[in-house]
């Protein structure tokens, strides 16, 4: 009786073994053709091929301006909104500020349309640092998509 339990115990530990060790087993390919793989985006050093992705919107629903208190002085956008799918990838282009003392920030997203993705809203929160770099003394705007979301004076 005692082997029994031995040997019960044994086979039911090596088992639990083989259920929980890893396989090399091939990954599924998907059975629809139209499914793009997603590594034709990627080139030969691991980053994303930019030359196949495509703009797209990114919907912003609360932005606001940050300015920390430290020297120098530190100015950040705070932005929450969504994007169209998960496989739109969320992009910020700052541009430097402008003889009217604005600062445009475009905030938009980028997707490669050979891809097919589940059409569900992606929500993102993103925290921008806005490079200050050598400003002459105003106020300045920081102007995102179009629209004003604030002003700083420089220096604070």
């Amino acid at each position: 009786m005692k082997i029994l339990k031995i040997w019960m115990t044994l086979t039911t530990i090596a088992l639990i073994s083989s259920a929980c060790a890893q396989t090399n087993a091939q990954q599924v390919q998907p059975i629809d053709d139209n499914v793009a793989d997603p590594s034709s985006t990627i080139d030969d050093n691991g980053l994303p091929d930019y030359n196949d992705l495509i703009p797209g919107n990114a919907f912003i629903s609360n932005s606001e301006i940050f300015i920390m208190e430290s020297f120098p002085v530190q100015i950040s956008l705070h932005i929450t909104g969504e994007l169209p799918n998960p496989c739109h990838s969320l992009e910020v282009s700052i541009h430097p500020a402008n003889e009217s003392n604005e600062i445009v920030i475009d905030v938009y997203s980028l997707y490669d349309p050979a891809i097919t993705c589940i059409q569900s809203i992606e929500p993102f929160e993103e925290n921008i640092h806005i490079p200050i770099g050598i400003m002459r003394e105003g106020i300045y705007k920081v102007i995102v998509n179009g629209e004003l979301v604030g002003e700083f004076s420089y220096p604070v």
